[in-house]
């Protein structure tokens, strides 16, 4: 926010370039003076919702440990104390799928490899599905619901306004749809690179360096992918791959003074090329975007698992449904899917109930 020094030159952050706080700044001291009073201070204690420390050796004898197998170190000390950190994710919407998929089958009367069915009288595989630009279009108007990672109120308005057609559509949106994309503001309009890859796919925006476009034309010179910033550093910095991949880990990891150290060597190739301007705010743009941003293979592959879901619930909802339902806790279905599923659901029946959703074909 306030910026830091590297090489003996002060970067500036936010509080001095973007002019909205700048004014608030001016206009409001004395809230500001209580806002800078808080910054720093810890909101709250949490735990991480995946991470887990591993070491050959008992974590309490080399870090603070609390309530068991907690330790109060966070990601950065935890590697610096020795130990790997690793994120383990589950997604519950691989479960729904994998439910789905047998219903598809059971009706079919078939037993095919996992992952696979049958689809109109040809095979399909879940993770090689053909795009059907039908299926996307039942998303466009928001209606996300019960899908992988597009049914959050950050990522329904991007949906809506991308409209996304394809898989990289689809995996740029979860890429922008980030704290790094989200917390980058343009200056001269105060959108962030999220809202302004928006603005220039509808043709309300042209891109503002041509440089930039000319190396990312797929984003329309907007960086959403960690490999765009590695292809920027190699050929408009001039860095070999390997300084390239570490500047990418040290952004990712947000270590500013570190990747600041490289600086000068993007720069120096940088700055014949396009001006020390247009360097500046590229290597800004590379260092903001990159503190959250997804690789391309997190990206497709989180999207893989979202189009699956939307596929399935164009072409099979009742076995979509009746999956979503067995997987779904009291509090799920009576709070949000109760509103999308009610003209769907009979009484319990003697005959047919189990514990698991069944779909009733002939009722």
């Amino acid at each position: 926010m306030f910026g830091y020094e590297s090489d003996g030159n002060h970067i500036p952050g936010i509080v001095e370039q973007f002019e909205p706080l700048i004014e608030y700044i001016q206009k409001r001291p004395k809230e500001w003076a209580i806002v800078q009073k808080a910054l720093g201070i810890t909101r709250a204690h949490s735990l991480h919702a995946s991470a887990f420390a591993i070491s050959d050796i008992p974590l309490q004898d080399i870090m603070p440990i609390k309530e068991g197998h907690i330790t109060q170190y966070e990601a950065k000390q935890v590697e610096q104390a020795g130990t790997f950190k690793y994120d383990f994710l589950t997604v519950s919407n691989i479960l729904d799928i994998e439910v789905c998929i047998k219903l598809i089958n059971k009706k079919n009367n078939e037993l095919p490899e996992i992952g696979y069915f049958t689809h109109k009288g040809n095979t399909q595989y879940i993770w090689d599905l053909p795009e059907d630009i039908e299926v996307y279009k039942t998303c466009w108007d928001g209606d996300t619901h019960t899908l992988f990672q597009i049914n959050t109120k950050s990522m329904i308005p991007f949906v809506k306004d991308i409209k996304p057609e394809s898989i990289s559509d689809g995996a740029n949106i979860l890429a922008l749809v980030r704290p790094g994309p989200m917390d980058m503001k343009f200056l001269d309009t105060g959108r962030s690179m999220a809202e302004e890859y928006v603005f220039r796919r509808q043709g309300k925006s042209q891109p503002d360096l041509p440089e930039l476009f000319a190396l990312i034309p797929e984003t329309y010179g907007v960086i959403v992918m960690q490999e765009q910033s590695l292809k920027i550093s190699k050929e408009l910095g001039g860095m070999s791959g390997a300084d390239a991949e570490k500047l990418r880990r040290l952004f990712s990891k947000k270590q500013k003074k570190e990747a600041g150290e490289m600086k000068p060597v993007f720069m120096s190739t940088a700055i014949p090329k396009i001006g020390e301007e247009k360097a500046s705010k590229i290597w800004d743009m590379m260092e903001t975007s990159s503190r959250y941003s997804f690789n391309a293979s997190h990206s497709f592959g989180y999207f893989l698992i979202t189009y699956a879901g939307l596929y399935l619930r164009h072409h099979y909802p009742l076995e979509w449904y009746a999956a979503i339902l067995t997987n779904a806790d009291q509090q799920e279905i009576s709070g949000s899917l109760w509103p999308h599923v009610k003209h769907l659901i009979s009484p319990p029946d003697i005959n047919l109930s189990t514990d698991e959703m069944v779909v009733d074909y002939e009722n």
